[in-house]
């Protein structure tokens, strides 16, 4: 595989970006992979490379660019969670989609990029904002998932719930099933919501899983719901990208 570090240009920045894709000419087609609100490690640069490795144009950007650099947070160290959450809490989705513009722009001037529609994927935080590019980028996006997403439902006028009509792509979300970060009741609406836009999608839950359970290398990862995961996300990019 080909492997190389980059800096994005956006409106508000240089946004790090980790780029894999397979050996080859090409072209390949483009996935987005939005991190969960750890940041940028080895890990997701792992995950990064297993889908290059299924044939894909991959791009994991570092989402708190704007901060500055930021270390993998810790969550067992004292005063990680309130770091973290302040960090979150600063990522509008406003902010996520013109980085993600940036993100496609780049893509359609390497000639390993295949032009075309793009899929994202993410995890927790990433996953609730994969839902938010496929709605802000409509057309542009084929297909979307989101693994363990948090907060899909909120009262307020962002809730991605409330915007489907604007969702093009097919979506996969995939759900722990002792997550209270996305409760049974807010899938139940989700998935009501999903219905009335008439959004092509498929919810599964993964009995035992934990939230956090599809990133490598933490104290809750599940193999058996992380594997089922990686099957799904393969039927879904065949279908929407070839």
């Amino acid at each position: 595989m080909i492997e190389h570090s980059i800096e994005v240009a956006t409106p508000d920045g240089r946004m790090p970006t980790f780029v894999v894709h397979p050996d080859g000419d090409g072209p390949f087609p483009v996935l987005l992979v939005l991190m969960d609100g750890l940041g940028m490690r080895e890990a997701l640069r792992d995950v990064a490379r297993e889908r290059a490795a299924r044939g894909c144009y991959v791009m994991l950007p570092d989402l708190y660019y704007r901060a500055g650099p930021i270390p993998p947070i810790e969550r067992d160290r004292p005063g990680e969670w309130e770091r973290m959450m302040a960090l979150v809490r600063g990522l509008g989705d406003d902010m996520v989609l013109r980085d993600a513009d940036a993100l496609l722009a780049h893509a359609g001037r390497d000639p390993a990029a295949r032009p075309g529609p793009a899929a994202v994927m993410g995890f927790c935080m990433g996953g609730r904002l994969s839902v938010v590019v496929a709605q802000g980028l409509g057309e542009r996006i084929a297909a979307a998932a989101g693994i363990h997403p948090g907060n899909l439902i909120s009262d307020g006028e962002d809730s991605p719930h409330l915007h489907l009509d604007r969702v093009r792509a097919e979506l996969y979300l995939a759900i722990a099933d002792q997550d209270q970060w996305c409760t049974p009741e807010q899938v139940t609406r989700m998935e009501k919501a999903l219905v009335a836009a008439g959004v092509r999608h498929q919810v599964e839950w993964h009995p035992g899983a934990l939230h956090g359970f599809g990133v490598p290398g933490s104290d809750v990862y599940h193999e058996p719901a992380a594997r089922r995961v990686r099957e799904r996300i393969d039927a879904l990019l065949g279908r929407a990208l070839g």
